[in-house]
């Protein structure tokens, strides 16, 4: 009962397209749809996706709008049997803007990368992060918006150890 693969998949449901495109060992994955509008029998937003400041803040001003389009793209490197790179870009789009700080925003342009290897009982994960706001094409927030991860690690037959910085 608690277990449900359609529920914890951690995929967002939507009316749209996903393309796959493979170089050699390199792998495309491009979508986008509509995202909102998609009701239940009895009226209730299935798997509705937002976008804005933590709906969990403290902070009176948060807000998250609801996303109506949005178009995606992820791009992997396998790095032999090491580990991959990827890259990725994620354009949220909505047709009711919110004002967030006294600005009118209604676009949210999330982009990064992450790289992850393995040497023998050796790990490595690093990553960098980015969202900007627009009202259509002109930014509203662009600083104070990204982040880092790092992390390294060490297994051995019966134990080990991971130090990491985010």
């Amino acid at each position: 009962y608690l277990d449900n693969d359609r529920w914890d998949n951690g995929d967002y449901y939507f009316d749209g397209a996903l393309l796959k495109f493979k170089f050699g060992a390199a792998n495309l994955h491009l979508w986008g749809g509509r995202n909102s509008d998609r009701r239940s029998v009895n009226g209730v937003e299935i798997n509705p996706l937002t976008s804005g400041v933590n709906r969990f803040s403290s902070d009176p001003d948060g807000m998250n709008i609801g996303i109506d389009q949005s178009f995606g793209a992820r791009l992997n490197f396998p790095i032999g049997d090491m580990g991959s790179i990827n890259l990725a870009y994620l354009w949220l789009d909505t047709n009711t803007p919110q004002n967030f700080g006294g600005f009118d925003w209604n676009r949210s342009n999330v982009y990064g990368g992450d790289i992850n290897l393995k040497w023998d009982n050796l790990m490595f994960n690093g990553g960098y992060a980015r969202s900007d706001y627009t009202y259509n094409t002109s930014k509203v927030l662009d600083t104070e918006n990204d982040a880092w991860w790092a992390k390294l690690g060490y297994n051995a037959s019966n134990w080990g150890i991971e130090a990491g910085y985010r």
